[in-house]
């Protein structure tokens, strides 16, 4: 016995000392300085700089000269579309919801219905021609509004009196549908988009196939309205859908280009991915700063963009800091956007400014250069925070 434990721990300190040895070298996350704006910023720049209790003239400064990135401007527009042809709404609705796309549903639906069906209500296969009609059931519930549901059929004046659903096969469909059968023991808790199986990876890859993608983008929160119970709903007050479920989604004037999924504190590729970290300017030993989840999931959506060509990029103040900036500057993608208080980099001198009782004229603009980041700080009908990127 004394003998296997031994030989036990033996092979254990052996794989820690070939790991050790063997293993790559990569940035340790313990070289981000807790104070990175002491690496980032002047001396000149930092808080104890300041005189308490300053006024305007305290902390104004002549702006620094900058060179804003050159982004050849280029219009998104369809692409790998006939549009010699006429495109009603059903035949660009079936370049995404092809018919191999509805049969992967019907499948996925027959399968659940035939395991979970009672006598009292038996299940007739459903077919991608029925799954169309189901779905245009909801479109039409989408655009109408009109609540309780039940009075849609009415003969009198339902707006799906005349649909070619029944209103007993709709709810049937309802109850059964599913993108993806997870079989008689399914994972209890499982994110909600892995509950859609292959069809939002095909989804996903056909938005980006029919649309040439333009230069200047954006990435933003997009609410999924839904009702029903479950913890993975999230609640953001200011949104048109205030709750629902969340996808982070990169877009060009409207057009959704790719998205990533999200959940509470998880999103859908976080795990898969490798952090990413950025190297601070002019550091000996270099220096690591790495992107925090919210950020990452940025640099994620851009992994999509083709290669070789150059992007602007437009953001709010829930991923702008000089992190981010910095990366995507590298990657030839610029960015602009507004940010908080709190956004890594951004100089305390423009902080103390915005604390300062006495407002600027309209469309005063202040700003400074932090290694390779223009910070701003523009007055609107309140100062607005900022930064973007510039070679």
């Amino acid at each position: 016995m004394i003998i296997l434990v031994s030989i036990y721990f033996s092979v254990i300190y052996l794989s820690i000392i070939l790991t050790l040895n063997l293993a790559p070298s990569v940035p340790d996350e313990s070289t981000a300085a807790p104070d990175i704006d002491r690496l980032l910023i002047s001396k000149e720049e930092w808080p104890e700089s300041f005189i308490p209790n300053p006024t305007v003239k305290d902390v104004i400064r002549e702006i620094p000269k900058y060179i804003p990135m050159d982004i050849p401007p280029k219009k998104g527009g369809p692409r790998n579309i006939d549009q010699s042809v006429h495109w009603n709404p059903l035949r660009i609705f079936l370049l995404f919801f092809s018919f191999p796309v509805l049969q992967i549903i019907c499948d996925s639906t027959n399968s659940f219905a035939f395991r979970n069906h009672t006598a009292q209500d038996p299940w007739k296969p459903i077919h991608p021609i029925e799954l169309l009609h189901y779905f245009g059931c909801l479109i039409l519930i989408g655009l109408f509004g009109q609540p309780p549901r039940k009075y849609a059929w009415n003969s009198r004046n339902g707006y799906l009196r005349d649909t070619p659903l029944s209103k007993n096969r709709f709810e049937q469909i309802t109850k059964y549908l599913h993108f993806r059968d997870r079989g008689p023991n399914a994972v209890v808790g499982e994110s909600w988009w892995l509950k859609l199986g292959d069809v939002l990876p095909i989804l996903r890859q056909k938005c980006q196939e029919y649309w040439d993608i333009g230069s200047h983008l954006t990435v933003d929160e997009i609410m999924i309205s839904f009702d029903g119970r479950s913890i993975q709903k999230v609640t953001i007050p200011a949104k048109p859908i205030p709750v629902g479920l969340k996808l982070q989604g990169l877009g060009d004037k409207g057009y959704i280009y790719s998205w990533e999924a999200t959940r509470p504190k998880l999103a859908e590729f976080q795990q898969d991915t490798a952090k990413f970290s950025v190297s601070i300017p002019e550091t000996v030993p270099t220096v690591y700063a790495f992107l925090t989840a919210t950020q990452s999931m940025v640099a994620r959506l851009v992994k999509s963009l083709p290669k070789g060509r150059q992007f602007h990029l437009y953001l709010d103040n829930l991923f702008v800091c000089w992190r981010l900036c910095q990366y995507l500057k590298t990657r030839d993608i610029a960015l602009t956007g507004t940010c908080r208080k709190g956004a890594c980099g951004y100089p305390p001198r423009l902080l103390a400014l915005k604390g300062v009782p006495t407002s600027l004229n309209w469309g005063a603009l202040q700003g400074t250069i932090v290694k390779g980041v223009f910070a701003w700080l523009w007055q609107d009908n309140n100062l607005v925070m900022g930064m973007f990127s510039f070679f």
